[in-house]
């Protein structure tokens, strides 16, 4: 057999009967329709057996079953073809797993922030981790030592959360993957990155792609690179206020700026402020930039 998740809406609509097999042989049979999810599945196996829907784990073809799929879904490539046919047979099979942890598993799910509360052997447990960080990256310090320092559960917890990239211990902080998902998240986090991922051009263009403003945070020798100016003020037109003096007077650097957010007309250099072509694009974006305007060109 194998998962096939493009079949005929037809067969959706159908009944299929599911054989469920536990480690010790058969456990029993249910009639389902193939529009009922494994969710829908392990309440009516709840039911037949007495084992609660939270203690299963069911398995297709070696596959754990996420609660939210379609029966039908399951369905072999053959089978789907075979639309005259009124009932189907899956065979699954049931793994009955500790309820105390599944519990767990199924909180931090739900809630990342949960792992706080978990007593400290499931707070040491590498699989609830994970999924805690997946849901909100911020729980990684929730963790015991040992797992904040796995680069799986660090680069989860970033993808989701850049700043925790500021709680991860320096090995983590010099990982190139690690910074990269954590300043595509948030272009903040490039402050917290090592010295020399901050000297790291893909790291730094990353960051100010993500906010503008970042470009503040990244290595001197970037911050005189025209392009991460460009690309910081592209972002954010307040970013100007944080580039190297030499852009606050480079007239593509400020037009770029201006036009996105006219009040960065104020950090721009006072000879390019009276460039008419720089005032009026400050004042379109924002009539309130007028106020930053030379007197010399406000009677115009």
């Amino acid at each position: 057999q194998r998962i096939s998740s493009h079949l005929p809406v037809v067969r959706l609509l159908g009944q299929m009967e599911v054989n469920i097999n536990g480690f010790s042989g058969f456990l029993c049979t249910l009639n389902c329709s193939r529009a009922d999810t494994v969710g829908d599945l392990k309440a009516e196996i709840a039911c037949s057996s007495g084992i609660s829907s939270i203690e299963q784990k069911l398995v297709c073809c070696g596959e754990d079953l996420e609660d939210e799929l379609l029966l039908g879904s399951l369905v072999t490539a053959d089978d789907a073809m075979e639309v005259d046919m009124d009932t189907t047979t899956l065979e699954l099979s049931l793994i009955r797993v500790d309820a105390r942890r599944a519990q767990a598993l199924h909180d931090v799910r739900c809630n990342g922030l949960c792992l706080e509360t978990l007593s400290e052997d499931l707070r040491n447990d590498r699989d609830i981790v994970l999924a805690a960080v997946k849901h909100n990256g911020f729980a990684v310090i929730h963790a015991q030592p040992e797992l904040r320092r796995d680069p799986e559960i660090a680069l989860a917890a970033v993808s989701d959360r850049g700043f925790v990239l500021r709680y991860l211990e320096d090995a983590l902080k010099a990982k190139r993957d690690i910074v990269l998902a954590a300043v595509a998240n948030d272009g903040f986090a490039v402050r917290h990155a090592s010295d020399a991922l901050r000297a790291d051009r893909e790291v730094a263009l990353t960051a100010v792609r993500t906010n503008g403003s970042a470009v503040q945070y990244v290595a001197g020798c970037l911050a005189e690179d025209r392009e991460v100016a460009l690309t910081a003020v592209r972002s954010s037109g307040a970013a100007l206020r944080y580039v190297v003096p030499k852009f606050r007077s480079d007239r593509e650097v400020v037009l770029e700026a201006v036009r996105s957010y006219g009040q960065a007309l104020k950090f721009v250099d006072e000879q390019l402020r009276c460039d008419e072509a720089v005032a009026l694009a400050a004042v379109t974006s924002d009539f309130t930039a007028f106020q930053h305007v030379p007197l010399a060109l406000k009677a115009h």
